[in-house]
């Protein structure tokens, strides 16, 4: 009896495993044909964006042998898929011949790691056009098992980007080389850029020497015209045109611009600076200046003044356009072969004697024999003494510069007119030359016509005695 009641609990236990086996086997296949439904909804999902994406898409296995296209990739380069599988990406087919070197090392390094492109491939028609490729790994069970590449046409893009580059290339063009220095500069005057133009104007090689530079402090000639330029342009509300400023070369000399300049601003409408031109009119201001000078020059020799007082005068106003700290007047009298200085000032020689015209051989003698200008510093000088070609004769100093012009009456050579430095062998340059010798018609014209009015005077009141 007990052996019936053992074996038929078994029999229970028994059944009871089976039970428990039968619902882990339905359990374990209700997993696995989830497993395959997902599986099979994600192919599907994988299929429908592999087909319907909008990039070209190429799928490849782990040897690069293409294994899938979208209908995208045969729009974009011309292939089906019949004709394309089995073949390997880095054929010919799509990529130029000059690009199979690249290739081959971009499907190398896209076997390690996702990966971002921009080159050049080819249509199955021959077309060559930019294009952006991108890539990632298929990883399968921990495995990899190939590639799924997109490729991205660029062409409107890039098309983009050379047009903003030629246009930045045109404004780059214009801009360095605009007539004139375009400027900006931030609130406190620091300046932020500059064209080329501008930096050679003011003696730099480059515009970046320039940035940086404060324009009051650095490149103003004057600091204090900086406030009254910003005076002047808040009081024409932000906009100046035409405003006449002198600013300061790399050695220090001055330019005379005008600017047209304005405000400009940050995003909140703020002042955030001030930008503009910057055209040179120095040579204009000279030549203004020029014409002033010769004015003024005449209007005293038609003046009754006297021939002492004119030289004063011409020394006062020459002195305006050129250093005259030194200067002197020297006429000749041929036939009393004779030279004599009726007009000197000088900070080291008080005695200007009468000189033989024949037989001194000066600068002074030198430029009124020649008929021409004569441009002299100490070296120059000492050589010419040792040539025998000049007699050394009152102060020299080792920087001495010695610049004098003939004054003519027609081919006729009166005199001369000579200004000098003892401390600045720099100070005259080729461009004073001219305006001297600019100056000098004008010059001798006053001096003749005074002469003549003074000696006309003196027979008149010679007369006047005799009679």
């Amino acid at each position: 009896m007990e052996d019936s009641e053992k074996t038929k609990e078994q029999l229970i236990n028994e059944l009871a495993k089976l039970r428990q086996q039968i619902t882990k086997l339905k359990e374990s296949e209700i997993k696995r044909k989830k497993a395959e439904e997902d599986l099979k909804k994600s192919q599907q999902e994988f299929a429908s964006l592999f087909k319907n994406s909008p990039e070209a898409l190429v799928y490849t296995d782990e040897k690069g042998n293409i294994l899938d296209i979208n209908p995208n990739f045969t729009a974009l380069f011309g292939y089906t898929l019949k004709k394309i599988k089995g073949r390997n990406i880095d054929e010919r087919m799509i990529i130029p011949p000059d690009k199979m070197k690249e290739a081959k090392k971009l499907t190398s390094e896209a076997l390690k790691k996702d990966f971002y492109f921009e080159t050049v491939r080819k249509k199955k028609n021959g077309t060559l056009f930019p294009v952006a490729i991108s890539g990632s790994r298929v990883i399968i069970g921990g495995r990899f098992k190939g590639l799924i590449a997109s490729y991205r046409d660029i062409t409107e893009r890039q098309k983009m980007i050379d047009d903003l580059k030629n246009s930045e290339e045109k404004y780059r063009s214009l801009y360095e080389n605009m007539p004139g220095v375009y400027y900006r500069a931030d609130r406190e005057g620091n300046m932020l850029m500059v064209n080329l133009p501008g930096a050679k104007l003011l003696g730099y090689n480059s515009p970046e020497e320039i940035i940086g530079k404060n324009l009051a402090k650095d490149l103003y000639y004057i600091p204090e015209d900086r406030k009254i330029f910003l005076e002047e342009l808040k009081k024409r509300k932000g906009i100046i045109k035409n405003y006449v400023v002198s600013l300061k070369r790399r050695d220090g000399t001055p330019v005379t611009v005008s600017t047209s300049s304005h405000y400009y601003y940050d995003k909140e409408r703020n002042i955030a600076g001030v930008e503009g031109i910057f055209v040179d009119i120095t040579e204009r201001k000279q030549n203004e200046k020029l014409q002033e000078v010769l004015y003024n020059i005449s209007k005293a020799a038609n003046s009754p003044i006297s021939l002492n007082q004119l030289y004063k005068t011409i020394h006062q106003e020459l002195g305006t356009i050129i250093d005259t700290t030194n200067f002197y007047i020297a006429l000749v009298d041929e036939k009393e072969d004779k030279i004599f200085f009726p007009y000197h000032v000088d900070e080291k020689d008080d005695d200007f004697p009468i000189l033989k015209f024949n037989t001194t051989n000066t600068l002074t003698t030198y430029v009124i024999k020649t008929g021409r200008p004569l441009f002299n510093d100490n070296n120059q000088y000492k050589e010419m003494v040792a040539q025998g070609i000049l007699t050394a004769m009152g102060t020299t100093a080792d920087k001495s510069i010695w610049l004098g012009v003939p004054l003519k009456v027609e081919d006729k050579v009166i005199g001369a007119m000579a200004v000098q430095s003892y401390t600045d062998s720099e100070l005259y340059s080729e461009k004073d030359i001219k305006v001297m010798e600019f100056v000098s018609e004008q010059v001798t014209t006053a001096i003749e016509r005074k002469r003549v009015e003074e000696e006309l005077k003196r027979l008149a009141h010679y007369d006047t005695l005799t009679g």
